[in-house]
């Protein structure tokens, strides 16, 4: 595990001694390793014993601190000059350095994996973060000049200010409105797939990489795709796997495909069975997945390990904002941690999940009108005899179709009075934040198609977080980069081509994943499991008396229905992450 913190002194002479502050304020990152100062930056690393993924180099021109991991460590060396590299081999800092000097400020577009880095010349800053934001990186400044370190406490200890909430910060991420800017007070994030340039008491920020330049762009045959998803997938699995992996593995068909490509390729490798560990739900017979994940383990052989959740649903919120500078939404941390924790003591470094594969392949909405107004029709035409195959109705289709002709303000309108939300929330606050995402129906299809890449994953950032804590290193084969230009470049037709969600997956997969998986028609929903552990003295507590009150929330309604214990799972939901809002606003206040 590791963290990177740099600083770019303005008005006095570069001191490690910042650095060492920044580092020694995050532990769950490992210890502080090296540091070093050039010209007026500081830049420092720390990692723990087992797990040094993080290098500090320099070449006397140019310094560099990176922590994470540079996947295309093979393809890209070829092409660098590396005189300077320690002659045990060069570091992932030794092959920014070079990248630098060799393609410029164009260097992060060539560069794959999950990282963030510093680079300096002893009077500017170069900052990167990888393009989905595996990584984190967070700035800001004070008198002494612009602090980077991978995470915001940091920051806030190398200016050494106290942490303080940004109470509207704090009530945006409630409200599902995400930006740039960090729950503590005078600390931003830096966003994924942007290159932060800073000298003298500026930054400018620029995208390296646009993925919406890739959509639609080819034209493979149905053999070109089996062909070059194959070689993809197998190539995302070489650069995650280490030999000590454990694959997540459910009943769905995203982890099973990993499975389908990564048991035979561990074996070849390392020459041992792929481990897998399952969730189990004895106890809920409509979630436990156990007959379609033993199909997989049985296919090929799997060390198979099981666990059942234990931990409440939604505790220690106190705890979670502290380590992850904010309040978290939508996701359940210790369920990670317990997840994690196992895979480490089960002698585990690495974890590989089924994440992120929808992005990829299940964003179908608004494919009909998207066919329709780039004048697609013989495409349009085969797809309407899909949808009517499935038994999609003509007045549907025709809807959907007409809804091209809809300006964006009434979509806006529609939705804002669709949209749920409990009765103890008032709707014109959450209906405000969500609106503003809300795209023309003309222009659905291509948005849903770049959703994993517009703005940023506070949630991403925990689980890093929570990786660091319980010492595993979480991959997602589906995240890699390469990988999803080739899913972007597909047209529309061709992605969305079947009668099921993740067609096209299921395609690709038949032969390496067993049939009574790929022929599923129903979706596992873990209701009964969350609502099985769901916890109400926990919300009682942040939620009863709260110092700091949020506009728009009834907190008497609220409270009557938590003391009454009948919160639905959506209003279960909306509470807790209410709760962890108010758990950062308590302990970090004014």
């Amino acid at each position: 595990m590791s963290a990177i913190a740099a600083v770019l002194f303005e008005n006095h002479s570069a001191e490690d001694a910042v650095v060492l502050r920044m580092l020694a304020a995050a532990p769950h990152r490992g210890l502080p390793r090296k540091r070093m100062i050039f010209g007026r930056a500081a830049l420092g690393i720390a990692h723990d014993d087992e797990n040094a993924d993080a290098s500090l180099a320099s070449d006397g021109t140019v310094a560099a601190a990176c922590c994470g991991s540079l996947d295309n460590r093979e393809s890209l060396t070829p092409m660098l000059d590396l005189a300077h590299a320690a002659a045990h081999g060069p570091s992932d800092a030794d092959l920014l350095i070079a990248a630098f000097h060799r393609f410029g400020l164009d260097f992060p577009s060539r560069l794959r994996g999950m990282f963030a880095a510093v680079l300096s010349d002893g009077e500017r800053l170069w900052c990167i973060r990888d393009h989905l934001g595996l990584r984190s990186l967070f700035y800001g400044t004070n008198g002494v000049g612009l602090l980077v370190a991978s995470e915001a406490k940091q920051v806030a200890a190398g200016a050494d200010i106290p942490i303080r909430a940004d109470r509207d910060v704090v009530e945006q991420i409630f409200w599902g409105d995400y930006g740039t800017a960090c729950a503590i007070r005078g600390v931003e994030r830096l966003m994924p797939a942007t290159l932060m340039q800073a000298s003298r008491g500026r930054a400018f920020h620029t995208r390296y990489w646009n993925p919406a330049a890739l959509l639609e762009t080819a034209r493979p045959t149905a053999s070109e795709i089996q062909e070059q998803f194959d070689a993809l997938m197998i190539q995302s699995l070489r650069r995650c796997m280490t030999g000590a992996d454990v694959l997540s593995l459910s009943g769905g068909i995203d982890s099973p495909t990993v499975a389908g490509y990564a048991a035979p390729l561990y074996q070849q490798l390392f020459g041992r069975p792929l481990p897998a560990l399952s969730v189990v739900a004895k106890n809920h017979p409509t979630v436990d997945e156990t007959e379609y994940i033993k199909s997989v383990v049985d296919k090929f052989g799997l060390r198979w390990h099981t666990y059942e959740q234990r931990v409440a649903h939604g505790e220690a919120f106190d705890r979670w904002v502290q380590l992850c500078d904010g309040p978290v939404p939508t996701v359940t941390l210790n369920e990670m941690e317990e997840a994690y924790s196992l895979a480490r003591r089960l002698g585990f470094r690495t974890m590989l999940t089924g994440e992120w594969a929808e992005y990829l392949v299940d964003q179908p909405e608004a494919a009909l009108v998207h066919l329709l107004v780039r004048g697609r029709l013989r495409a349009l035409g085969k797809q309407l005899l899909r949808e009517r195959t499935r038994g999609r109705t003509a007045y549907s289709i025709a809807r959907e179709l007409a809804s091209v002709l809809v300006p964006r303000w009434l979509t806006v309108w529609r939705r804002s009075r669709k949209q749920p939300f409990p009765p103890w929330l008032d709707r014109r606050p959450g209906t405000a934040a969500i609106v503003r995402h809300i795209s023309a129906p003309r222009h659905r299809w291509r948005n849903n198609q770049l959703a994993g890449f517009k703005g940023v994953s506070i949630s991403l950032e925990a689980n890093e977080v929570c990786e660091m804590l319980c010492g595993i290193r979480v991959r997602r084969p589906w995240a890699d980069i390469d990988l999803w230009e080739f899913f972007l470049s597909l047209p529309a037709e061709v992605k969305y081509a079947g009668p099921l969600r993740k067609s096209i997956l299921r395609w690709l997969a038949r032969g390496r994943v067993p049939d009574v998986i790929l022929d599923r028609t129903t979706k596992t929903v873990f209701n009964a499991s969350v609502e099985a552990r769901m916890n109400y003295d926990t919300l009682a507590r942040w939620l009863r008396q709260p110092n700091v009150r949020l506009a728009g929330v009834d907190y008497a309604l609220l409270q009557s229905r938590i003391d009454a214990r009948n919160l639905s799972l959506f209003e279960y939901r909306w509470a807790r992450d209410l709760a962890s809002a108010h758990a950062f606003l308590e302990l970090y206040g004014e």
